[in-house]
């Protein structure tokens, strides 16, 4: 396509005046510029800028356009893939110790229940008194023993005298003759009382299957 460019020509009509030679003066009379033509444009052309000079200069050149990629519309492009996450790795399990077995405790053994029992094997006051000690289901360590004499003193008073202690479960007999029983000159009665606990006791724990007594009785 070939574009047209019109180019406006000014006449300039130049009247020469003339000079009058008029008392030594002359006068130059200025020409009147006539109107320029006015000339109209194409519609597919553009106006080209003037140049001030009755010229007009050539007319920008048409840039040209880039090529552009047409996009499809969303309903048709291609879904955008999501990047699937990095697989979280299992931790390994943690091996569970094996339970320390608790030992047993050991039983502690019930004490054994000693009962006793007391006889009178010789009763004969005041020098011959024996008493036989017997115990079930075994001898214990050791049993605590009082003896209690009840007699007369050398005027003729009451008294009453006690010995205890403590002695060996292998020792079964109580004679009276080993025993003395000062101030008591003339004996009247004569007891026996243990208990296989060896504890000392106070009283006559009769209800306590430990203890066991006897007496002469006079």
């Amino acid at each position: 396509m070939v574009k047209g460019v019109s180019t406006s020509i000014i006449t300039v009509a130049v009247l020469m005046g003339s000079v009058v030679a008029c008392g030594g003066t002359t006068q130059v009379v200025a020409p009147t510029p006539e109107p320029e033509p006015t000339v109209e444009k194409a519609p597919e052309e553009a106006a080209a800028p003037s140049t001030g000079n009755g010229q007009s200069s050539s007319p920008a050149p048409t840039p040209t356009p880039r090529p552009t990629t047409s996009q499809p519309p969303p309903s048709q492009q291609a879904p955008t893939s999501t990047p699937s996450p990095a697989p979280t790795p299992t931790p390994a399990p943690t091996p569970t110790p094996a339970p320390t077995p608790t030992p047993a405790p050991t039983p502690t053994p019930a004490p054994i229940l000693i009962s006793c029992s007391v006889n009178l094997i010789s009763n004969s006051i005041p020098n011959d008194v024996v008493f036989q000690i017997s115990f079930s289901p075994e001898p214990p360590p050791t049993y605590w023993w009082q003896m209690s004499v009840a007699g007369l003193n050398s005027d003729g008073e009451q008294i009453y005298h006690i010995r205890e202690g403590t002695r060996s479960g292998a020792n079964p007999i109580v004679d009276l003759n080993e025993e003395s029983f000062f101030p008591v000159e003339t004996v009247t009665n004569v007891g026996l009382a243990l208990i296989t606990d060896g504890i000392r006791f106070t009283g006559a724990p009769s209800l306590d299957p430990r203890y066991c007594s006897a007496h002469t009785g006079q």
